[in-house]
C-alpha cells in the first residue's frame, strides 16, 4: 500500500525540514523588514535571496540595488491589490511571478506554498492541480483552497508544515526506491510484464503460484517497489492482487445470470465490469469458475470474438443445465462464494454465501 503523507509527521527529517524552513523564514522576514530594507547592503540582499533560493538569487543578481529595494518595498509593504503589485514588480525585474515564489513563501509562509518540484508533483497527484499556463499567484490560490478542504490540513496546519511534509515524503520515497538495485529492478519488470500478458479469464494457476512464491520471498522494500511498478504500468488490480494478497476465497460465477440480468440480450463484456469490482473486493475472489447454462453459446449473438476467445474451451468455464443446482453444489463442496443476482429460492442454499453484482453501482454485496 502506498504510504500516506501523514506517515512522516514524527519523522526526524520532517522535523528538521520544518525547523530549517522556520529559521529561514524568520531570518528573511527580519532582514527584509520595512525598517531594514533601505539599509541592507547589496551583499546582504544577495545573501537573503540565496537563503530563499539560489536560482532566484542568480536571476536577481543583475538588478540595480535601488531597483531591487524599490521593488521589494512595493511588493511587501505597499497597499492595494497584492496580485497587481506582484505582477508589476515581476515586470519591473523582468521576471515571472513564479521566479519570486520562494521569496513570497519565506515572507508569508502561512499563505504561500513553496513551488518545489515535489510540492507541484504531490499537488497534481493528490489534488489534480496543474501548474501549466497559470501564474504562480493563481496556482497558489487554487492550491490553498484544495489544501484547506483536505485531510492533510488537519495534520499539517499551514503551507510551511505541508511543504516540509511533502519534501520528507518524496525524499523517503526516493531512498526506498534506490534500495532496489538493478538486478531487483529487472526481476520486478519481468514479473509485471508477465502479469500484463495474462488473460484474467484464462489464468494459469501454476504461474500464479510461482509468481506468488517469488513475491513472498521479497523484502518489504522490494514488495513496495513491485506495487509501485504495477501501478505505473497500469496492471489490472485483480492481476496484481493475485501476487500480493494472502487473503482469498474461491468463487463460482453465475455466468448466464450476470450476462443477462436486466438486459434484452446477453452482454459478455459485462464480465469486464465484474472483474473491475473483483479487483477491489476483499477478500480476493480467486480462483473462480464461471458456470453458464448449456445453451449460453447459442444465445450470444454479438461480440462473438470476445466471447469465443475468453469463454469457449476454457477450463475455468463450465456449460451445464440446470446451472443453478451445479453452482450451489460446487460452492458448497469447495466452500466457494457464489456471485449471482439470482436468489435461488427453489434450492436449499444451506451455508453458501452469495454476493450480488450491481453493474450500475460497481460493487458486490451480500444478499
Amino acid at each position: 500500500m502506498r504510504r500516506a503523507l501523514a506517515d512522516v509527521l514524527y519523522h526526524p527529517e520532517y522535523l528538521n525540514y520544518l525547523k530549517e524552513l522556520r529559521l529561514t523564514s524568520s531570518f528573511v522576514c527580519g532582514e527584509l523588514s520595512q525598517s531594514n530594507i533601505r539599509k541592507i547592503s547589496e551583499e546582504g540582499l544577495y545573501y537573503v535571496f540565496n537563503r530563499c533560493d539560489p536560482k532566484m538569487a542568480k536571476r536577481l543578481a543583475s538588478q540595480e540595488l535601488l531597483v531591487l529595494k524599490f521593488g521589494l518595498e512595493e511588493l511587501l509593504f505597499a497597499k492595494g491589490s497584492f496580485e497587481k503589485r506582484l505582477r508589476e514588480v515581476a515586470e519591473l525585474f523582468g521576471l515571472m511571478d513564479w521566479d519570486l515564489a520562494p521569496l513570497l513563501f519565506f515572507t508569508a509562509p502561512s499563505f504561500f506554498f513553496l513551488p518545489r518540484e515535489e510540492v507541484l508533483a504531490y499537488a497534481e497527484s493528490r489534488f489534480r492541480l496543474s501548474a501549466k499556463d497559470c501564474s504562480y499567484y493563481l496556482y497558489n490560490q487554487r492550491l490553498k483552497k484544495a489544501f484547506e478542504r483536505s485531510e492533510e490540513q488537519k495534520i499539517f496546519r499551514e503551507p510551511r508544515e505541508f511543504v516540509a511534509a511533502v519534501m520528507t515524503f518524496y525524499r523517503e520515497e526516493q531512498r526506498r526506491l534506490e534500495l532496489v538495485d538493478k538486478e531487483d529492478s529487472q526481476i520486478l519488470e519481468e514479473m509485471v510484464d508477465s502479469l500484463l500478458t495474462f488473460d484474467p479469464f484464462r489464468i494459469n494457476p501454476a504461474q500464479v503460484v510461482w509468481l506468488k512464491d517469488l513475491f513472498d520471498s521479497f523484502s518489504e522494500t522490494q514488495k513496495a517497489a513491485f506495487r509501485e511498478l504495477a501501478t505505473k504500468k497500469r496492471l489490472h488490480p485483480y492481476l496484481r492482487r493475485l501476487v500480493t494478497d494472502d487473503e482469498r476465497i474461491g468463487a463460482v460465477i453465475d455466468g448466464s445470470n450476470l450476462m443477462m440480468a436486466g438486459l434484452y440480450k446477453p452482454d459478455p463484456r459485462r464480465f469486464l465490469l465484474l472483474l473491475n469490482v473483483m479487483g477491489a473486493h476483499v477478500p480476493l475472489l480467486y480462483p473462480f469458475l464461471i458456470l453458464f447454462d448449456a445453451n449460453a453459446d447459442h444465445l450470444v449473438q454479438t461480440d462473438r470474438e470476445f466471447w469465443e476467445t475468453r469463454f469457449l474451451h476454457n477450463p475455468s468455464v463450465i456449460f451445464h443445465s440446470p446451472a443453478d443446482e451445479w453452482i450451489l453444489k460446487i460452492a458448497y463442496e469447495k466452500r466457494y462464494t457464489v456471485i449471482s443476482n439470482d436468489r435461488f429460492r427453489d434450492y436449499e442454499r444451506s451455508s453458501v454465501e452469495i454476493l450480488r453484482f450491481a453493474p450500475e453501482k460497481g460493487k458486490l454485496y451480500l444478499t
